[in-house]
């Protein structure tokens, strides 16, 4: 016996694959600004979803699931659209978005590097890493993050919050460097901001460094 479709759900998959080629073709050739490229995108899994509810074995799978776990289900696919949209990994973590492996080279790519420099004024690169080898990659989080505050606070009272802050945990850095290397001990360190060009074939990567502060053990 032949299924027969309703009108209003041959509209609706009509309307929501007309759709869908508009979105992809604005996507891939049409010069758009911000906030557009996501409202788009945020169109296009709108569309996919409408097509996908309106498929029988999609709706037969959904039905097999226990009424109790139907919210369950919505609310992780409505989790990982968000993270999706936001791609901001580091806020909404564990969950990310689905492109993070496959995006491009980010321009610019920033780092910081942290030169001690002794009595003598003689420098010497902070190997940030081998301090705490268990914990460096969240405590060297932190202190970047905490200077990216500091330069960007308006409040005074803040920024000197965040700052005493970034000093503290650098003080233990460096307590611990002097502690495991007493023959190349500091007394202060300067932090360099380095931006790194974008690479392309046949250009050679260069690296800028500006200087963003010199602090003093305490």
């Amino acid at each position: 016996m032949q299924r027969i479709v309703p009108r209003t759900s041959r509209i609706i998959v009509v309307l929501s694959l007309v759709g869908l080629m508009s979105t992809i073709t604005m996507l891939l050739f049409a010069p758009l600004l911000k906030p557009w490229p996501k409202v788009l995108e945020g169109t296009l899994y709108l569309q996919c979803f409408l097509l996908l509810a309106h498929y029988p074995p999609v709706q037969q799978l959904f039905a097999s699931i226990p009424k109790s776990q139907h919210r369950v289900v919505l609310c992780l696919g409505g989790i990982l659209l968000v993270t999706q949209l936001l791609s901001r990994p580091q806020q909404t973590f564990p969950f990310i978005a689905w492109n993070m492996y496959s995006g491009r080279f980010a321009e610019p790519t920033q780092y910081l590097e942290y030169i001690g420099v002794g009595p003598d004024n003689q420098e010497m690169v902070i190997p940030i890493g081998k301090l705490f080898a268990a914990q460096h990659r969240t405590m060297f989080w932190h202190l970047n993050h905490l200077l990216k505050k500091v330069e960007a606070e308006p409040n005074q009272l803040i920024r000197k919050k965040y700052a005493d802050q970034h000093q503290a945990l650098l003080d233990v850095y460096m307590a611990r460097f002097n502690e495991l290397y007493p023959e190349k001990a500091v007394s202060r360190v300067r932090v360099i901001e380095c931006t790194l060009s974008r690479p392309a074939p046949g250009v050679k990567l260069e690296v800028t460094r500006r200087l963003i502060g010199e602090y003093p053990l305490s």
